[in-house]
């Protein structure tokens, strides 16, 4: 793994698009995957998102096939390229504080989006945070979190028979 970089993060709906095989987005994400399977980028996300993905892919009412279903059980599997972090005591009390500093605010938050913010604003080495959640959402949450938060996007996309 990379250390002369800063983790990112990334938000469970980000891997819900790759999983779900989402137009614009899978192949995105995709590449994230290859770059941290190659040490390139090292991506992080709660533990939180093995229920939370299971769980949309579950509501979204996707057919998943055995394939599907294991490429889903690889995302948190070594030698998976996502690191998972175990949410401790400490960042439920930060994601209990960000509730209610939104609701203060006029703010909806769901209370997994708080673990998930709380997650990434505790981890030292995490710098961005990355999420498919609006423009408006994006920016509330870098101003809680102090954290760099944006689209996954890829620095140079590859070609579909490279």
């Amino acid at each position: 793994m990379p250390s002369d970089q800063p983790m990112e993060y990334l938000d469970a709906n980000v891997l819900l698009a790759y999983i779900s095989g989402e137009a614009d987005r899978v192949d995105i994400v995709e590449q994230l995957l290859s770059e941290a399977a190659e040490g390139k980028r090292t991506l992080v996300t709660s533990t939180l998102s093995i229920v939370e993905v299971a769980y949309a892919v579950s509501d979204l009412g996707i057919d998943l096939s055995e394939e599907s279903e294991q490429a889903i059980d690889e995302l948190w599997a070594p030698p998976s390229p996502i690191l998972l972090i175990e949410p401790s005591v400490a960042v439920m009390r930060r994601a209990r504080g960000f509730l209610r500093q939104a609701k203060s605010a006029g703010r909806k938050l769901k209370p997994a989006d708080s673990i998930h913010l709380a997650s990434a604003a505790m981890t030292a080495a995490v710098g961005t945070l990355l999420t498919y959640e609006t423009e408006n959402t994006r920016t509330y949450w870098a101003e809680v979190t102090a954290l760099v938060v944006a689209e996954p996007d890829i620095d140079q996309r590859r070609l579909p028979w490279a």
